[in-house]
């Protein structure tokens, strides 16, 4: 065997791409060199407990035997007493199978396959069992020669490392379709790149993201797959995982076109090291988002808007609970008002009786100016108590539908108009009535007025306009007087307020009063030294004052 063993070993490992055909040469050339019979290689199959025939030579003359089917019929489990020296390397030998060993005969059914002398020898590589060779003479007994059986181990080890290889060969390569086909089921979009970023493999998710086949992409840069350009893109999560090697995340925004809608997608980037640490590719990995986007979108519109209702919701609670105090106010300032008024009249009265009396004890010079004097200060103060009252008032209204022209016509032949002061009525015939309180129209009408008079000490004009709108009446005056500064328009409506030496301020104040009370409005514009106008709504019919919210005094 020594002689010819080199050759055959050498033959083998050249072969071991080609192995089954190298394989039957040797084991030709085998049984040819050592007058053997048969001979068997026998595999332990994958699953570790059945056998199964990898080569089987035969001598010219003899046909397979039933020996064939016997190795394939039994598993390791049930061979025990033989497979277990084969399990830990130790070869089994038999010279003389019928002379010395009936009792090893009983054991191991070679004799009744015609067998007079066997060698077995273990496919050991490794550390491990893939299955064993038997070498087998028919025709009489054999002294196995030691340095036979040793050449015999050695070729089954060349043997075992062959089929070592070839098993992990085919473990590789069931791993690797396992891999891929994992790789390419995953639904997300998936590539590897190596340094240069070029792509080494590429999920058809990924392919189909660009409307291409994976073929067209794998071998390609992923700048010029992906985004048809000329050099990498400037924030790559690859080109970062290879630089800092460490995972890499983006947030990506892909513009829309007439193939596809605008998208969001999560982006990570994993390196990938090679034993001895360095990072030698990098997975990427991306997950579309867009819905996600969508809904964080719409989550963010209806907080907004939820925050816009509540801060539209607070101030109008606000301006509830302010309009609340301010009628408790009110109300507090109304009871004091006609407490303070009843007195001011009792007061007025027994004055009043007093001048009565004076004027009546005849002339004197003296006396007759401070009686003068004493009148106008009555007739003052028994206005102000008047406004008191007025403004003091919480009778409701008795609506009815009143002409307003004929109201203010009647108004200005009661007021002392100077004569420096022109006031044109502009009031279309066909203006249709107001359903209001006429009682209130008046004192509405004529504390504006007088307002307007107080500021145009210098002479001026009074213009008063009325028209329609819709289901309101509106009626404005427009005087030029000295008008009102930005800071005092705000508080004209606020009781007690005035920037008159001589006023009262409760004039409009009692207007802002009247008009809520009449479901109307009055609103206010004014410009400093140019003058000033009041716009006054009025409801034309019960049904438009029955849904009219109360509303009082704005700025235009």
């Amino acid at each position: 065997m020594k002689e010819i063993l080199p050759s055959l070993l050498s033959s083998l490992v050249a072969a071991s791409d080609n192995f089954r055909p190298a394989l039957a040469g040797t084991m030709r050339q085998i049984g040819q060199y050592l007058a053997l019979n048969r001979i068997y290689v026998v595999a332990l199959q994958p699953q570790e407990d059945s056998l199964g025939i990898l080569h089987e030579w035969v001598a010219p003359g003899l046909s397979s035997s039933r020996h064939h089917k016997w190795w394939q019929t039994n598993s390791t489990s049930s061979l025990p007493e033989w497979m277990s020296p084969l399990r830990k390397n130790q070869h089994i030998v038999f010279p003389w199978v019928k002379g010395g060993a009936e009792q090893a005969a009983g054991i191991y059914p070679f004799g009744d396959l015609g067998i007079q002398a066997i060698l077995i020898i273990p496919l050991w590589a490794f550390n491990r069992f893939f299955g064993f060779i038997s070498f087998e003479d028919l025709t009489s007994p054999r002294d196995w020669r030691s340095e036979d059986i040793e050449s015999l181990r050695l070729l089954a080890g060349i043997i075992g490392q062959i089929k070592f290889a070839q098993q992990t060969e085919e473990e590789l390569r069931k791993t690797k379709n396992q891999l891929e086909a994992v790789f390419n089921c995953i639904a997300d979009p998936l590539n590897i790149q190596d340094r240069s970023l070029t792509i080494l493999m590429c999920n058809p998710a990924r392919a189909s993201l660009y409307n291409l086949q994976v073929q067209d992409i794998v071998g390609r840069k992923c700048y010029e797959a992906f985004q048809n350009r000329t050099e990498p893109c400037l924030s790559c999560a690859i080109i970062d995982a290879f630089q800092t090697g460490k995972p890499a995340y983006r947030l990506r925004y892909r513009e829309g076109n007439e193939q596809r809608s605008a998208s969001w997608a999560e982006v990570f980037a994993f390196p990938i090291r090679n034993a001895e640490g360095e990072v030698i590719q990098a997975v990427e990995f991306s997950r579309d988002i867009t819905q996600r986007k969508q809904a964080e979108d719409e989550i963010r519109k209806l907080y907004a808007e939820l925050e816009r209702k509540v801060e539209e919701r607070t101030g109008q609670l606000q301006k509830i609970q302010e309009e609340m105090v301010h009628k408790e106010k009110l109300a507090v300032i109304g009871q004091l008002i006609g407490s303070v008024g009843h007195e001011f009249r009792s007061s007025l009265t027994i004055l009043s009786g007093i001048l009565y009396l004076l004027k009546n004890r005849g002339e004197n010079e003296d006396i007759e100016e401070f009686i003068d004097t004493l009148e106008e200060e009555i007739h003052k103060m028994s206005r102000f108590v008047e406004d008191l009252l007025d403004f003091s008032r919480t009778s409701p209204p008795h609506f009815q539908q009143v002409d307003l022209e004929k109201i203010l016509q009647k108004l200005l032949q009661k007021i002392n108009i100077p004569s420096n002061i022109q006031v044109i009525i502009d009031y279309p015939q066909e203006l249709p009535k107001a359903f209001v309180d006429p009682d209130h129209a008046e004192q509405i009408f004529h504390n504006i007025i007088s307002n307007a008079i107080q500021a145009m000490p210098s002479g001026g004009k009074l213009t008063i306009r009325g028209s329609c709108e819709g289901s309101k009446l509106m009626l404005s005056f427009t005087d030029t007087g000295v008008g009102i500064s930005p800071i005092n328009i705000r508080k004209i409506f606020t009781p007690l307020f005035t920037t008159k030496a001589k006023g009262t301020g409760l004039g409009l104040a009692i207007v802002n009063m009247l008009i809520k009370k009449n479901k109307g409005t009055v609103a206010v514009e004014s410009v400093p030294n140019q003058g000033t106008t009041f716009t006054l709504s009025f409801q034309i019919s019960p049904a438009a004052a029955e849904k009219e919210p109360t509303s009082g005094g704005s700025l235009a």
